[in-house]
């Protein structure tokens, strides 16, 4: 095969995968499944696609990204709809037919259903003796969602339950990431292509192949013209900069991100903007003069959450949370230290709590302090109820009657004023899962969809007694 282009370093796994691939329409020569295996950031997926869109003409395949995976069934989806656009395009003259929905596929009997009449439709369109292999590239199958331990001894094996006279082929290539995932289908002998880690000198020319995406910066090229003076024409002085600023960005933080591309580039889109401002017509041909008076940026990944603010003498940490976050992240952390029993006495109305608990009575004073404790779990209905009754009114400052009020809390909780749309409450519920502030208990396959998956909270006390204080909302008399 000619070599790829884009592609550098992988010359040896894409003769690997070049040969388990049929391009001669011989699809019974070629297995019927392969694995891709390597860690994050090892160009398994980009090898790939690159492969793939250079055979485009020769070979049908389509690629199911994980990101828009949340499920079994939806995989399957997935593979329906991508695999009917695929040869709606190879075959412009094919009419679908009535029977053919990718929506409709939501198990595997419905798949292979699809799949037999898609084939048998589209085999129409072609010569009698013409056979096609079919390629589906999933992307990390391992790290999908909701994906159970049948799901993928189904899919190796779905090619050996349609039927045998259609005139195409299905075929599977798995990106994976854990070995143990490998492990457990190790009996189904099934080709693997391992992609090592790219090793510190190969990281390194993979970056500097990358500087056509910094030299194209308007505001770099706006820096060299109107403030240095260096025209458009000139690629050596571009070239040169740009190679010293990655060189830069790789010395600085090669060993806090390792063998991982990925956080190397990121890191560099990062400091590029920066770097840009310090150039001038002092250091812009001087690497060293350039290292130094930029020294500031190789110090630190600027990833902390505290910076000092100007004009104030003290470090105050910042937090790029919303209100709703913040309320909804103290009421993690008050499921996670108060035992589930309090709650219909401490959370049922609002009002109980600041009376003094009057009404309810009071708690047995606890023998210890609960927030000594780790964070214990908690389903997220028991968040959302808790959420639903320390999140406050728009108009909560006005000064009530009895009366107003027990009227106001029965129309609240009977949902005739709701908090906020639903909407932004599971946006903000999805906000602290990815910044790691709420956890769920277990990490395989855990999902707010899931009604099995417990959370606890983990945000130290000192964080969460600042936000509950930016709210006006005093925490500690739910922990007395």
């Amino acid at each position: 095969m000619s070599k790829l282009k884009n592609v550098v370093h992988r010359d040896e796994e894409l003769v690997f995968l070049d040969s388990f691939i049929d391009k001669d329409n011989q699809p019974d020569l070629k297995p019927n499944n392969v694995i891709i295996q390597g860690y994050q950031s090892c160009g398994k997926t980009y090898v790939v696609e690159e492969y793939f869109k250079q055979q485009k003409n020769e070979i049908l395949s389509c690629i199911i990204n994980h990101k828009e995976i949340f499920s079994w069934k939806n995989l399957l989806k997935e593979i329906s709809r991508a695999s009917l656009q695929t040869l709606r395009l190879k075959f412009s003259n094919y009419k679908v037919s009535n029977i053919i929905d990718p929506s409709g596929t939501e198990h595997f009997y419905l798949l292979v259903r699809f799949f037999s009449q898609l084939f048998s439709d589209c085999g129409q369109q072609i010569d009698e003796a013409a056979r096609y292999s079919f390629y589906v590239v999933i992307d990390k199958i391992d790290q999908l969602p909701e994906i159970d331990v049948n799901t993928f001894p189904k899919l190796i094996k779905l090619h050996e339950i349609l039927p045998s006279n259609l005139k195409f082929k299905l075929k599977f290539i798995y990106t994976v990431e854990n070995v143990s995932f490998i492990d457990k289908y190790a009996s189904y002998d099934i080709p693997t292509i391992v992609f090592p880690r790219y090793t510190a000198d190969e990281c390194l020319q993979i970056l500097l192949s990358k500087k056509c995406l910094f030299k194209a910066s308007s505001q770099f090229n706006e820096k060299l013209v109107d403030e240095i003076g260096i025209k458009d024409t000139v690629p050596r002085v571009k070239n040169q900069i740009v190679e010293a600023f990655l060189h830069f960005v790789y010395e600085a933080f090669y060993l806090y991100t390792g063998s991982n591309l990925q956080d190397l580039l990121d890191m560099a889109f990062l400091k590029w903007p920066q770097f840009v401002q310090i150039l001038n017509n002092d250091n812009y041909a001087n690497e060293v003069d350039m290292y130094k008076q930029s020294i500031d940026l190789w110090k630190n990944t600027q990833d902390y959450l505290e910076e000092n603010i100007p004009g104030n003498n003290k470090l105050e940490s910042q937090y790029d949370l919303s209100d709703l976050s913040k309320y909804l992240l103290v009421a993690s952390y008050l499921c996670s230290y108060l035992q589930p029993k309090y709650d219909s006495k401490v959370f049922a109305k609002k009002s109980a709590l600041r009376q003094g608990r009057v009404s309810y009575g009071r708690r047995a004073k606890f023998d210890f302090n609960p927030r000594h404790l780790s964070p214990g779990i908690f389903p997220l209905e028991r968040l959302l109820a808790i959420f639903q009754a320390i999140y406050p009114y728009s108009d909560r400052d006005r000064n009530y009657t009895d009366e107003e009020k027990d009227d106001i809390n029965n129309k609240h909780f009977s949902g005739l004023i709701p908090n906020t749309s639903n909407v932004e409450v599971y946006e903000a519920i999805g906000e602290l899962i990815s910044s790691k502030l709420l956890l769920p208990s277990k990490f395989l396959h855990a999902s707010p969809l899931n009604s099995n998956t417990k959370w606890k909270v983990n945000v130290p006390w000192e964080i969460i007694l600042e936000i509950s204080s930016s709210l006006h909302f005093d925490i500690t008399e739910y922990l007395q």
